[in-house]
C-alpha cells in the first residue's frame, strides 16, 4: 500500500525468460544477490522507488480511476515503463549474459536492448533522477519542471502534488556555491 493504493509485488523475472519478458517497452531491472550487503541496504530504496512511481499519476487532471492499471493514466501504461528484479544467485547465467558482474546493478532496457546502467547502491534522489531523465525522454514535457517530491525511504506515501524540497542556493549554481562556501569560511 502506497499513497492509499494497492501496489502489487515487484516483478521477479525468471532469468531464463528475461529476454522474452523485457522485449517490449521500458524495463528498469535490478540485478542483485540476496547475500550481498549492498543489495540488502539498497532493497528499501528500490522498493520505495517502485512504489512511488507505480502509484504516480502522469496526468493529474485525468478523470480516469487511479486504481485501474489498464487506465491510460496509470504510470505503467502512460510511459510503457515497468520495474523488475532478477536474483543473480538463482539465475547467474542470465545475469552473466546481461554483463552483470557487480551488485546491485540497475539496467534500463528499451524493447530488450540495454539503454543505460547504474552500478552500486544509490540513494533515492539519484535513482529518481535516473528515472525522471528517462521519463522526460519518453514523453517530453510530461515531467514537472521543478522535479518531484520524493518520499522518505520506507514511507507509505508522499503528499500528492507536493512540491519538491527547494535546493539550497549553493546547489543551484557554481556562483551560489562559491558564495555559500566563502560565507561558511568567514
Amino acid at each position: 500500500m502506497f499513497n492509499g493504493q494497492q501496489v502489487p509485488p515487484l516483478i521477479e523475472i525468471n532469468g531464463e525468460k528475461i529476454d522474452e519478458e523485457i522485449s517490449t517497452g521500458y524495463w528498469l531491472v535490478e540485478f542483485f544477490s540476496p547475500y550481498c550487503h549492498h543489495c540488502k541496504a539498497f532493497a528499501p530504496t528500490w522498493q520505495t522507488l517502485y512504489e512511488f512511481y507505480y502509484t504516480s499519476k502522469p496526468v493529474a487532471a485525468s478523470q480516469e480511476s487511479p486504481d485501474s492499471q489498464s487506465s491510460l493514466n496509470s504510470f505503467s501504461r502512460y510511459y510503457n515503463f515497468k520495474f523488475a528484479k532478477v536474483d543473480c544467485v538463482a539465475f547467474g547465467t542470465a545475469c552473466g549474459k546481461k554483463n552483470v558482474h557487480s551488485f546491485p546493478t540497475v539496467v534500463l532496457f528499451k524493447d530488450g536492448k540495454e539503454v543505460k546502467t547504474s552500478v552500486g547502491a544509490k540513494d533515492l534522489a539519484s535513482m529518481s533522477k535516473f528515472v525522471e531523465d528517462t521519463l522526460e525522454s519518453i514523453r517530453p514535457g510530461s515531467r514537472p519542471k521543478e522535479g518531484v517530491k520524493l518520499p522518505k525511504v520506507g514511507a507509505a506515501g508522499v503528499a500528492v502534488g507536493a512540491k519538491p524540497d527547494v535546493s539550497a542556493e549553493k546547489d543551484k549554481d557554481a556562483a551560489g556555491g562559491k558564495a555559500a562556501g566563502e560565507k561558511h569560511n568567514e
